[in-house]
């Protein structure tokens, strides 16, 4: 009899504390931190946090263009919100139906970019089917002190991997070509 009470305690135990670990995003919420992902702070915004509800409903594997028109808008699920200390039902965010005629498998699409130059670049190859590519030389870290670009380290930069960067684009345009294979992304 023992050893069902301790295992059904501990069962008990652990459960709890799956759910207590929801408790700590609703206390650092309290504390209003810079990042506070909708703000869940109560149920109903904590139901939100965890129904990933910022992300939409796309799907992973297939897509719409981004210019696909809208053919019809549907009103979105009723959702709570405090006020004057009461929850208040307030319609939800609109659902976006859209042509089909611009839905299409992500691993088609290929787009991928780091600047506003590249993302043009992307843009008009996505939207005119062109196969697109770009093989970028970073010189700059701005998210860190010392990755701030200088003339000296640009310079550097310059000095030290134009001539490889240019080299491994070379060769990989070779590669693509000869071996007929798609390369989305190579990273050295």
């Amino acid at each position: 009899k023992k050893p069902m009470l301790n295992l059904s305690m501990v069962a008990f135990v652990l459960i709890m504390m799956g759910y207590f670990s929801y408790a700590v995003v609703m206390i650092r919420s309290k504390a209003d931190p810079p990042m506070d992902e909708n703000n869940p702070e109560n149920a109903y915004t904590l139901m939100k946090y965890l129904n990933r509800a910022q992300y939409g409903t796309t799907p992973l594997l297939t897509g719409y263009y981004f210019n696909a028109p809208a053919v019809a808008v549907e009103k979105g699920d009723p959702v709570y919100y405090p006020k004057n200390g009461k929850y208040v039902k307030i319609e939800g965010s609109p659902n976006y139906k859209y042509d089909d005629r611009f839905k299409k498998y992500l691993v088609k699409t290929r787009a991928m970019a780091i600047d506003m130059e590249t993302a043009t670049i992307f843009t008009v190859g996505f939207a005119n089917e062109i196969p697109t590519g770009a093989l970028l030389l970073v010189s700059d870290q701005p998210m860190i002190s010392t990755g701030i670009k200088t003339s000296a380290i640009d310079k550097n930069v310059t000095d030290k991997f134009v001539e490889m960067h240019l080299k491994i684009g070379i060769d990989a345009l070779r590669e693509i070509k000869n071996n007929g294979i798609s390369v989305k992304h190579l990273r050295f």
